[in-house]
């Protein structure tokens, strides 16, 4: 995918992840998702931050955090989280509509978030969301080749990764085959290789 295509993929996926949200009933929003300590309403405020928070917001949280990045991620989001549910849907249409990208990241990472967010959200509702094999695919590529909050190379060591639905495939050993938005989620820490393998 071209960054042009990819940003209009980005468009798109925020834009229904906000008309789904604002769908959801009082209970679902503060249903947990597959992060861990996260509300689903914490996910549907995290997503919008990424085009929000500028370097110099991250100074005082970074201390307080003690420069761990997945602390600093989940505290933006439950403090925004604590917004009415019509101001995290207006967040994020307002940010489907942005091109700006959080410090350090690049349109692949933005695309990422937003695909996996999806899932973290849908699946434990017990609903689905078709995820476009070929996105899922550039962010598979993504997580492989950069080391940054998730370290597949090293978490997954000995594990073959087959997509059934794109030709994307890493790694060495026993053998997981699966659609690419399963092997997003496989990268990310939200499933296990003992759940996949047959």
């Amino acid at each position: 995918m071209t960054e042009e295509e990819i940003r209009k993929e980005i468009r798109r996926q925020r834009h229904e992840l906000a008309d789904w949200a604002e769908g959801l009933s009082p209970e679902q929003w503060e249903s947990r998702s597959l992060c861990t300590e996260w509300r689903v309403r914490d996910v549907i405020a995290h997503v919008p931050l990424a085009t929000e928070v500028r370097w110099w917001q991250l100074f005082g949280p970074a201390i307080r955090a003690r420069g761990d990045l997945n602390v600093i991620i989940r505290d933006a989001a439950r403090e925004k989280a604590r917004l009415p549910y019509e101001r995290l849907v207006a967040d994020m249409r307002r940010a489907a509509e942005s091109r700006r990208l959080a410090p350090t990241t690049t349109v692949y990472e933005a695309l990422t978030d937003v695909l996996v967010h999806w899932q973290d959200v849908t699946r434990p509702l017990g609903q689905t969301r078709e995820t476009p094999a070929e996105a899922a695919r550039a962010g598979c590529e993504r997580l492989w080749a950069r080391k940054r909050l998730f370290h597949p190379r090293k978490d997954l060591a000995g594990y073959r990764l087959v997509a059934t639905d794109t030709t994307w495939t890493e790694g060495e050993g026993r053998l997981i085959e699966a659609p690419t938005a399963t092997l997003l989620l496989l990268l990310t820490g939200r499933l296990t290789p003992e759940s996949l393998i047959r």
